[in-house]
Order: structure tokens, then sequence, then C-alpha cells
């Protein structure tokens, strides 16, 4: 068993790395859309206009709408997020343990309805396939598995540990 010092630390380090990535590329994306938009504006404006104080009126604007921006990046991660949804479900004394395998890769089990769920971190970055193909042999279990391949659906749900077929292709996609 963990202590709940990790228990907490599971739970919370584990949430970021999509929201991170995800605000990361949106603002890769929108910044220099956005400043553009503001520069040309910014000429249109002066040009055609003979107010004084234009220049602090753009820089509010401009800051109010990244403030506005960030949240909604924020709040619509939070909703997309299925790794927050599963997790949110959960307590912490609902986690049974925790590994780390010689990656540093880390995974832990949940209990729901008296089904066991391991959540895989990270699968992407080594994990190999055929040590989860034994587990799932070897276990009746739901597997809830990091595939960061596809950002729209970072999980996959594996739920009969008899259909390896379709779990192979899964882990090849």
């Amino acid at each position: 068993m963990i202590s709940e010092e990790q228990k907490q630390y599971i739970i919370h380090s584990n949430r970021w790395p999509f929201s991170v990535i995800d605000i990361f590329i949106r603002y890769i994306i929108f910044v220099p859309i956005f400043s553009i938009t503001t520069l040309i504006l910014t000429f249109v404006i002066k040009k055609f206009s003979k107010l004084i104080y234009i220049d602090f009126l753009i820089i509010a604007f401009l800051l109010v709408f990244m403030i506005l921006c960030s949240y909604y990046s924020f709040k619509k991660i939070k909703s997309e997020s299925k790794f927050e949804e599963v997790i949110s479900r959960k307590t912490v004394n609902e986690i049974i343990e925790s590994i780390t395998n010689n990656w540093g890769e880390l995974k832990w089990r949940l209990k729901e309805n008296n089904e066991t769920i391991i959540v895989f971190s990270d699968f992407d970055y080594g994990y190999r396939q055929e040590n989860l193909i034994t587990i799932i042999k070897n276990s009746d279990c739901t597997f809830l598995i990091n595939s960061r391949s596809n950002g729209n659906q970072p999980f996959t749900f594996v739920r009969n540990k008899n259909n390896l077929e379709n779990l192979k292709t899964i882990l090849k996609n």
C-alpha cells in the first residue's frame, strides 16, 4: 500500500500533462493570429480615429481578451479530458496501489463497482505492449490506456480481457 501523500501526488501530478500540452498548442496557434489581427486593427483605428487614448483602449482590450481565452482554455480542457472525468469520480481511498516501472512511468489501480481499473500513464513513452498484454491475460480488469497519439481521445477503455486481437489493434493505432 502507498501512503496518503503518495496517493494525493498520483491524483494531482497526472492531471496536468494533457492540459499543459493542450494550452501550449492552442497558444502557439492562437497568439500569432491574435497579435497580427490586433496590429491590423490598431493601424486601421489609428488611421481613421482621432481618439487620444486609443493605445490604452487597445491594450486593455488585448488583456481582457487574453484573460477570457485563458479561462476558456482551462475550462474546455477540464471538460474534455477523460482523465479528469475518471479521476474526479474516484476518492483517494479507492486507490489500491501504485507501481513505478523501469522507465519511471506511473500506473495505478482503482476500484469502481467491484471492478478493478488499471490506469497506465505515459503509455506511449516506453511501456511495452507485451507486458500490457500479459497483465490483461492474468487479470479481470478494465484497462484505461493512455494513448497520446490521438489528442481527441487520450484514453481507450478495454473491458474484455479475452479480446486480445482487438487490444493489439488498439495498441498499434
